[in-house]
């Protein structure tokens, strides 16, 4: 199968709100049989009325928006050409990679509800919208699976330190997905991603991983021989094999310590009792001299500059959030 349509998509710079993100959700999601965008910057595709939400998100951690230049190696990988490393900061797989999925599902009418997020990397605005003023209708929903999780085998069971999916069900959806060398495992290591969102109404909420590596970084890349073997595996996964098994009233988090800081640690538990989401967290004046050598670091979430982490927090503030989405409208 060609990989020609990914390298394009990958092709487009695209910080949420921008115009360039808009011309890629012209491109490729607005096509789509009945395609149509939410108030708040979500495009939604339903193919049929099963209770599977199926998620990416459409905006990337790109500074500016624009185009740039992609190579593919004779192995496979995919990343940024050094010529456009000058005006690039990444190349874009999250979540490039799960918008090329989605859409490649639907072509292939596989059965379920899509939703394209709008704002996931400035703290999953499209998403928090939706939970929060949608909560009813989400409702119909027995498992939301987001397609955004960085290496090549982590169904994840648990976001922000918190289960958000049963390893019942994540088993049964690496049952689906292993064969042509895949080999998919429950990882109770997630950070968050738009599913988070939708962990206390939906019971199954989980992250699949997608073949890339660096996120956020000029040494991002992706491996596209993986991208098409998941792919062939997703447009025929049989929904009536996956299994639900978590209650989301229940509260259960992990109990080791997940995040150990130089000058000490918190565990899960201790992380949620004192703040009210692991973003809050991050948020406190209390660092580390040198996050960067965390062996319990390893989705790169503390070993990102202080200020880009700043950056993406203030995202999330509800100022920042209404000049974003005032930005958004302003451009479409």
């Amino acid at each position: 199968m060609s990989v020609g349509t990914l390298v394009e998509m990958h092709s487009y710079m695209r910080p949420a709100g921008s115009a360039v993100e808009r011309e890629f959700c012209t491109r490729y999601i607005a096509g789509l049989p009945g395609a149509y965008r939410d108030v708040f910057g979500n495009w939604h595709v339903k193919v049929t009325e099963d209770p599977i939400l199926w998620s990416s998100h459409t905006d990337t951690v790109h500074r500016v928006q624009g185009m740039q230049r992609i190579k593919v190696g004779a192995d496979g990988m995919m990343r940024l050409h050094r010529k456009s490393k000058r005006v690039s900061s990444c190349l874009g797989a999250d979540d490039t990679v799960g918008v090329y999925l989605l859409t490649e599902m639907i072509k292939a009418g596989m059965p379920g509800y899509y939703l394209f997020h709008f704002g996931e990397e400035h703290g999953c605005i499209g998403s928090r919208e939706i939970a929060d003023q949608y909560a009813e209708w989400l409702q119909r929903f027995d498992a939301a699976i987001a397609f955004d999780r960085a290496g090549k085998a982590d169904i994840i069971t648990h976001q922000c330190g918190q289960r958000t999916a049963s390893d019942t069900f994540a088993r049964s959806l690496a049952e689906q997905l292993n064969g042509s060398g895949m080999r998919y495992v429950p990882c109770d290591r997630g950070l968050f991603t738009d599913t988070e969102s939708y962990a206390e109404i939906i019971p199954e909420c989980t992250n699949v991983s997608i073949g890339y590596e660096n996120a956020h970084s000029g040494q991002e890349c992706v491996d596209t021989n993986h991208v098409m073997r998941l792919r062939d595996r997703v447009v025929d996964i049989d929904i009536r094999e996956l299994v639900i098994a978590r209650d989301p009233s229940v509260r259960e988090m992990v109990t080791r310590k997940v995040w150990t800081f130089k000058h000490g640690g918190m565990t899960a538990a201790q992380v949620n009792k004192e703040c009210v989401s692991y973003r809050e967290y991050l948020d406190r004046d209390e660092w580390p001299d040198d996050p960067r050598d965390d062996p319990d670091d390893p989705d790169g979430w503390l070993s990102m500059e202080r200020a880009e982490v700043e950056r993406e927090l203030r995202a999330i503030e509800s100022r920042e959030r209404s000049m974003i989405a005032k930005r958004y409208q302003d451009v479409h």
